[in-house]
């Protein structure tokens, strides 16, 4: 029983490779399976989707949800998990970095944008920093139609 518990607790840690997850819940299916327990392929995929960490969640439920699971192998989903890291990797991004502020780091950031910060010039000002807007024009502005 203590290898059904192993994998009924399985969870991805966030610094942890998708083959390394695979080759984890392999060994332990494996396992179990030499044990005489019947696992069936649906309940394995939904129990590795629920099981990964968080910068895989949206790839997760986008199989979930848009796949039929009785039909995907766990072999088409590490596919799928794999695809999604590398393209995680060539874009540089960090698992759960992306996803959320805290709410310290939020009011830093308007903080911020309201004083004046890098976060664009505002409303108004043209690109040499005057007050004339677009569409306002450097001549007499009182020959303009209203």
């Amino acid at each position: 029983m203590e290898v059904r518990w192993e994998f009924e607790s399985l969870h991805m840690a966030d610094d942890k490779a998708i083959d390394n997850f695979a080759g984890r819940v392999s060994t332990i299916v494996n396992k179990l399976r030499d044990l005489g327990k019947k696992l069936d392929e649906e309940y394995t995929v939904k129990k590795k989707l629920y099981a990964v960490s968080s910068k895989f969640i949206q790839i997760a439920s986008t199989i979930e949800e848009f796949s039929y699971l009785k039909s995907k192998t766990m072999e088409k989903v590490i596919s799928s998990l794999k695809t999604h890291e590398e393209y995680l990797h060539s874009r540089n991004v960090k698992g759960g970095e992306y996803v959320l502020l805290t709410c310290a780091e939020w009011k830093v950031r308007e903080k911020k944008h309201d004083n004046g910060g890098a976060c664009g010039r505002g409303r108004g000002h043209g690109r040499d920093g005057s007050k004339r807007g677009r569409g306002q024009g450097r001549g007499n502005n009182e020959n303009r139609r209203s």
